[in-house]
């Protein structure tokens, strides 16, 4: 039997003690989010959130909401949350229906949901848990050159998701991949959410959501 280096050794004996750390640590996050296999575009979808904060944590005075997004990998990047779904939710363990706009990501898109702990009305959050890894089925949406640049496009702790598809247009308009072209988008896309609201209002709960979600698809089958 060969044996291991005690430099090893030392080294596997600390990253158990790291991993029991962070999966017994009051503070931290368990993966308390359970979403279908697949979703498709414009469809309900039920996305379960079982995750908690102890009441003996510091964190329970900190937080006392969640908040949903959508989590994409542009190709050739990481992925990380890209505008929320889901906003305001109450602290406790529980089920939440979502609709997912198809602009947002092309069809048979690798996509994650994902959570934070929030105060709720803040544009803050208290970092992410993710999902597995979902197919995002009838999607019609294409990746602007800012995203397959890595660049991010907006803060998705104020971007409601059915507003990217005009954060998208507005950088398809203005970004031209220089740096310098950002400000140009960003107040773009700030129109966008001024048009929404969503500036002036702070939050869109989540009725807002659903409303703007039915109002965008009559818009298409009007168009």
């Amino acid at each position: 039997m060969a044996l291991v280096p005690p430099l090893l050794r030392i080294m596997a004996v600390l990253a158990h003690s790291l991993i029991l750390l962070i999966v017994f640590s009051p503070s931290a996050h368990a993966s308390g989010v359970k979403a279908p296999s697949t979703i498709t575009a414009g469809q309900n979808a039920t996305i379960s959130i079982t995750e908690t904060i102890p009441k003996d944590s510091e964190n329970w005075s900190k937080y006392d909401g969640y908040r949903l997004y959508l989590a994409l990998t542009p190709p050739g990047w990481g992925t990380g949350p890209e505008c929320w779904l889901a906003n305001n939710l109450d602290l406790s363990p529980q089920t939440v229906n979502i609709v997912i706009p198809p602009d947002v990501a092309p069809n048979n898109t690798k996509i994650e949901i994902a959570d934070s702990f929030i105060k709720k009305g803040s544009k803050k959050e208290s970092g992410y848990s993710y999902s597995g890894t979902i197919t995002f089925l009838g999607g019609n949406g294409t990746w602007s050159q800012r995203e397959l640049n890595g660049r991010s496009m907006t803060n998705a702790n104020r971007l409601p998701c059915f507003l990217l598809g005009c954060v998208r247009q507005c950088n398809d308009r203005y970004y031209t991949g220089e740096k310098s072209s950002e400000k140009a988008a960003d107040d773009c896309s700030e129109q966008c959410l001024k048009n929404s609201g969503e500036s002036s209002m702070g939050h869109l709960s989540l009725v807002a959501l659903l409303m703007g979600i039915v109002t965008w698809r009559l818009a298409q089958l009007v168009l």
